[in-house]
């Protein structure tokens, strides 16, 4: 379950577990092509795969937000980090060179729409954003509950494989419990025959 992330409308979806919810506005108009929250809600959502996160534990840090309102604070991350980087680098020597070969390079440079993947994605790399730096130290889930070695598709793989291997081993040993109940039923009624 820290894996997994429940989106809806209704609250009573997620009673059992309501730490993993991400509310959103109820989808009552198929013909609404204005609507853009699960849209606008995709680059997050690929964040939290990406790298594995615990999802209960990093959607607290945005309580009480539904998904548009997830989706902003997300945005307004990335920029706030982007801004406290050119910051840091316009400090310090060679701060006032620096800031007008950004501000030539940032002329030519388009804006970038948050549902853009891609763009969002080179935009961050270029600013040498890491997804630590949007939604701070968050605990990766698997074996140990420390930060794994890789994450997202292989680490799930991973996951999946031991899980399945562990199931595999619990069944056996239930077998090799059963046909051992079993001799036992029949070593003792050839000894009452």
């Amino acid at each position: 379950m820290r894996r997994i992330i429940i989106i809806d409308d209704d609250p009573l979806s997620a009673q059992l577990q309501p730490e993993n919810l991400i509310k959103i506005k109820p989808y009552t108009n198929p013909r609404d092509k204005g609507d853009r929250s699960l849209s606008n809600l995709l680059p997050v959502l690929v964040e939290i795969a990406r790298h594995n996160y615990d999802v209960p534990e990093l959607l607290s840090q945005f309580e009480g937000m539904d998904a548009d309102e997830i989706a902003e604070e997300y945005k307004r991350r990335l920029d706030a980090k982007r801004d406290e980087r050119i910051a840091a680098r316009e400090r310090g020597l060679g701060g006032r060179l620096g800031s007008m070969q950004m501000d030539a390079r940032s002329m030519g440079e388009r804006r970038v729409d948050p549902t853009d993947l891609e763009a969002v994605e080179s935009k961050s790399s270029k600013a040498g954003l890491t997804a630590k730096d949007l939604v701070g130290d968050v605990s990766m889930t698997g074996e140990t509950g420390a930060a794994k070695e890789s994450g997202g598709l292989v680490g799930w793989y991973k996951e999946r494989q031991a899980a399945k291997e562990e199931d595999h081993a619990r069944k056996m040993e239930k077998w090799q419990e059963i046909m051992q109940k079993k001799a036992e039923e029949k070593a003792a009624k050839a000894k009452a025959a």
